[in-house]
């Protein structure tokens, strides 16, 4: 080799330098140390150098073992600091990447009273804010740098300054260089350790190129799924918002309708006085309870559909589900805000106070003239026994419609014409035809004054209205006949 003969003009005369030591320093020869052997049947000068390279045969594997262990122990320094920041960097990835819990979605829909506000607005709000990108460019550099020292070993040159760099200590000479060269050159076992170097680290840039795109996988993975949960959370709320106002503008117009119907039902109903259960209550009054000729349609109010709203027909369950919606949401509640006014539409149909206090006038003014009427009637009785000559068969005072027509049916069993006289208002007492003398005459008018009392007092009586409950199969529902109408019994 051409620089062969400037390392023997170099050293002639001069020591011939060995193997460094284990610790990187070089070493020279020695009487300890072969002596170089001048036989052969090269020249001399050849036959030194061969001396030499086999007197160190052995040691050249452990100047090639210090260079490759010196690379080693710098990549697998740099390749666990890697993989301690990438599990870092997954640990922080994770920790930042918000997950969709569905437990909460399903109970937003369930019941969102119960939902946990901060647990849904994290879900809600998510947005990930954790690193984006696995920093090891000191790591890489260091990396970068070994493998270029492993390509050094694949060349004179290379292996000549990787001499330099493993065992520069002083006076380590160019000379001592060129042989501890010559050594991992010609050694086959230098050449296997460098090999082995080489092959141990082949695949070092496609594990860093893995991991690099592992982190960024990691972290378009949080992205994705703390933005989908995001947009599952808000879909959720929203969707449940939208459901409720949904449901609630049609609970308010199914309201109004139903009021309605039920306004015009009561309208109908009462013309008759011939009224269903229902009817009956909403004027507060019982089957069987006389009017005194109260005209029912006077106390029925003017009826207003558009008093009702969203607030007073909503429950309180459902101004609770607002607004616990509203608030996962994060909007303001404009839908239902007003607790105090929630769950109160309760529409008047009916004047009820006026009805009750007018009708309670009337039965005392009735009470009043039926009284007057009892007394006519009584004394009436003694002078129609005295006109007659007989008796009533009714004992006692007559206060009562059933007793007055027990004598309205007496009188006309015995005498048709007399009741049929008062009965067409003939008011003469001498068209009675047995009034004969001025005697019964006078008792004749007195008979005819009483027994006027007496059909007046029926007819009023017959003419009060009484208060019926319609036999309906199913009053609550409006029970009709085929056509559609109320089917009363009668007054």
């Amino acid at each position: 080799m051409p620089y062969i003969q400037d390392i023997e003009e170099e050293n002639e005369d001069k020591a011939v330098p060995v193997l460094g030591s284990s610790d990187g320093a070089p070493i020279t020869s020695s009487s300890s140390q072969k002596t170089p052997d001048n036989s052969g049947t090269s020249s001399g000068r050849f036959t030194n150098i061969q001396n030499y390279l086999n007197a160190n045969k052995q040691q050249s594997g452990t100047l090639a073992s210090g260079i490759t262990d010196k690379i080693d122990s710098s990549i697998t320094e740099s390749k666990s600091a890697i993989e301690n920041k990438s599990s870092d960097f997954s640990n922080q990835v994770n920790a930042n990447k918000i997950d969709l819990n569905t437990d909460v979605i399903n109970q937003v829909k369930a019941n969102p009273v119960n939902v946990n506000v901060d647990d849904f607005t994290k879900m809600r709000d998510a947005s990930y804010s954790g690193p984006t990108e696995l920093d090891v460019s000191n790591e890489e550099y260091s990396l970068n740098d070994n493998l270029d020292r492993i390509d050094l070993t694949k060349s004179e040159a290379g292996r000549n300054a990787l001499l330099v760099d493993t065992y520069q200590r002083p006076n380590y000479s160019t000379g001592q260089q060129n042989l501890d060269q010559l050594l991992l050159q010609n050694n086959d076992s230098s050449k296997g350790v460098f090999n082995d170097l080489q092959s141990r680290w082949s695949g070092i840039n496609d594990w860093l190129s893995g991991v690099k795109t592992d982190a960024v996988n990691q972290v378009t993975n949080a992205v994705n799924t703390t933005n989908a949960t995001k947009q599952a959370a808000n879909e959720a709320v929203n969707q449940e918002l939208s459901d409720f106002q949904t449901n609630l503008n049609t609970k308010l117009e199914n309201v109004k309708t139903d009021q309605q119907n039920l306004y015009n039902s009561y309208s109908e109903d009462i013309q008759d006085n011939i009224v269903n259960q229902q009817t009956l209550e909403a004027l507060g009054l019982n089957n069987g309870d006389r009017l005194y000729d109260l005209n029912l349609s006077d106390y029925l109010n003017t009826f207003n559909p558009g008093q009702a709203d969203l607030h007073t027909v909503a429950s309180d369950e459902e101004f609770a589900q607002y607004n616990a919606l509203a608030k996962l949401a994060g909007i303001e509640p404009t839908m239902l805000f007003d607790q105090q006014r929630v769950n109160t539409y309760n529409p008047s149909y009916f004047n009820v106070d006026a009805l009750l206090s007018d009708r309670a006038s009337a039965e005392q003014a009735y009470n009043a003239n039926a009284q007057v009427q009892a007394d006519l009637m009584n004394s009436g009785i003694e002078a129609w026994n005295n006109i007659r000559g007989s008796k009533v068969p009714i004992s006692g005072s007559v206060t009562d419609l059933e007793s007055a027509k027990a004598i309205r049916d007496y009188i006309q069993s015995v005498d048709p014409t007399i009741w049929d006289v008062v009965a067409n208002e003939q008011n003469a007492p001498e068209s009675y035809n047995w009034s004969s003398n001025t005697l019964e005459l006078q008792r004749a008018s007195e008979h005819y004054s009483w027994l006027k009392n007496l059909k007046d007092y029926i007819d009023s009586q017959e003419s009060v209205n009484t208060l019926q409950l319609n036999n309906v199969k199913n009053p609550e529902s409006g029970g009709s006949d085929s056509s559609g109408i109320y089917v009363p019994v009668g007054k």
